[in-house]
Parts: structure tokens; C-alpha cells; sequence
């Protein structure tokens, strides 16, 4: 009978061993597709190949993640990598806009602090048809889930100064809730306006309209300083100067007669 049992449970330790075999397997595999879909798009890829078939490849190898953190039974993974799948390839349509957001929704159901993700949902809702509720909504959680990442505070900076023009069709509360998370996080991106990514933030903070780009400066030299800010955004220029006063005019002086001289004396 103990040779039985024993039996037994050597049998059940091989099928443990092997059901862990087979798991490790498969999440590195999930892994290393997660590593090559993300150097399919740095930079030294997309110099080499074109970028159409870089963001191909990497959609694929996210594809490739998914079944496999899927099969290994991590669901929220595998809506990761179905949703950065989707990000990988160019929106094109409206149709192509939906499906994407959707895939984004169901991600951030099972995996609600991915910051980047909620950020790549307030883009999807930036494209036509805008919906501006829907911006607001997911840069609100993009914020909240990392609100002390530099770099993913840098990043909503300038995705808020793109779509700077769509903000201001908006109401009024949502212009300054939107504007207020702006300045916030320029505030925190603050340690990377010496990097090489401040010269794309001082091309954007370009493109707005200069009353709105000196009141954004106000409010930025109050939080961060004059020098600080110097390094992003030019002082206003100088008022013009005033023009001279005009110079009084005086009278005319009255025109000289010019006397004769006394007739000569003659002297006897």
C-alpha cells in the first residue's frame, strides 16, 4: 500500500515539475517577445529599416507576447501586450481609433496603473472625432498613477501642448483643470529641461499663442523660478519704447527793423 501512495505521489511531484517546466517556458518566451517588439522601435531600428516594417515587427512580437503570458495564465499581461500591439501601428481611420480604444479599455480594466497606457487613451480620444470628456478622464488617471515619473511627466506635457488648440475649444472648467495638470507637471518634468528632450519642449511651447505662452510663463516662474524656466522659455520681449514727446512750439520772434545809421557831421 505505501508503495502505492508513494507512487502516487511521485507521479503528481513529475506533473508538478513538468506543469512548471512548461510555465517557465512559456513566460520567458512571453518575455523575450516583450524585448524584441521594444527594439524593433528604439532608435537604432528605425534608422536601419523603415519605420513602417519596424512598427510591423513590433506589433507582431507583441502579438507573440500575448498568446503566450495568455497560455501561462497571466490575463492581465496578455491585455498589455494585445494593447501595446495595437499602439504599435498607425491609426488610420476612425473605425481603427475604436477598436484600439477598446483594446486600451480592457488593458487598463485588468492593469489600471499602467500610466502610459492611460496617456495613449487620452491621444486615442484627442484623434477625430475628438472627445474631449474622454481626454480629461484618462489624463486624470494617467496623472494619478505615476504622478512623480519625470519621464512620463514629460510626456504629458507635450501631449497637452499638441492638442493646445482642441483644449481651448473646450468649456471653461475643463481648459483649467487640463491647464492646472499641465503646469503640474512641467513642474515635475523640471530635472530633464537640461536634456536634449527640452529642445523638442521649447518647439511645442512654440506653437502656442503667445497670450497663452506668457501666462503659462507667469505661472511657471512662480513655481519653479526665473532661471529655471530661462533654460525652456525666453523672457517676454520688452515693451516698445515710448515715442519722444513732442516739442513745444514757440512763436515766432517778431521780425527785426534794421536801423540807419546817423547822417555824418560836418565840421566847419
Amino acid at each position: 500500500m505505501s508503495g502505492v501512495i508513494t507512487g502516487i505521489v511521485r507521479f503528481a511531484l513529475c506533473i508538478i515539475v513538468s506543469l512548471a517546466l512548461f510555465a517557465g517556458s512559456v513566460v520567458l518566451y512571453a518575455v523575450l517577445q516583450q524585448g524584441w517588439a521594444e527594439d524593433a522601435v528604439s532608435g537604432a531600428a528605425l534608422f536601419s529599416e523603415t519605420p513602417d516594417t519596424a512598427r510591423t515587427a513590433a506589433a507582431r512580437h507583441w502579438r507573440a507576447s500575448g498568446e503566450a503570458w495568455r497560455l501561462a495564465g497571466f490575463p492581465g499581461r496578455a491585455a498589455e501586450a494585445e494593447a501595446r500591439a495595437a499602439l504599435a501601428v498607425p491609426v488610420s481611420d476612425s473605425e481603427q481609433r475604436d477598436a484600439v480604444i477598446a483594446t486600451l479599455k480592457r488593458a487598463l480594466s485588468l492593469r489600471p496603473t499602467l500610466s502610459d497606457l492611460w496617456l495613449a487613451l487620452a491621444e486615442m480620444n484627442a484623434l477625430a472625432p475628438v472627445n474631449l470628456d474622454g481626454v480629461l478622464a484618462a489624463m486624470r488617471m494617467a496623472q494619478l498613477t505615476a504622478p512623480r515619473e519625470v519621464l512620463l511627466a514629460q510626456d504629458r506635457v507635450r501631449f497637452l501642448l499638441r492638442i493646445w488648440t482642441l483644449i481651448r475649444t473646450g468649456p471653461s472648467d475643463l481648459q483649467d483643470t487640463l491647464q492646472d495638470m499641465l503646469v503640474q507637471d512641467f513642474v515635475v518634468s523640471a530635472p530633464t529641461h537640461m536634456s536634449l528632450n527640452a529642445r523638442l519642449l521649447r518647439a511645442d511651447l512654440t506653437g502656442l499663442p503667445d497670450a497663452d505662452r506668457l501666462a503659462l510663463r507667469e505661472r511657471l516662474v512662480a513655481r519653479l523660478g526665473e532661471r529655471r524656466i530661462l533654460l525652456i522659455m525666453a523672457p517676454p520681449p520688452p515693451p516698445p519704447p515710448e515715442p519722444p514727446a513732442p516739442a513745444l512750439q514757440q512763436a515766432p520772434a517778431p521780425p527785426v527793423t534794421p536801423v540807419a545809421p546817423p547822417p555824418p557831421t560836418r565840421r566847419r
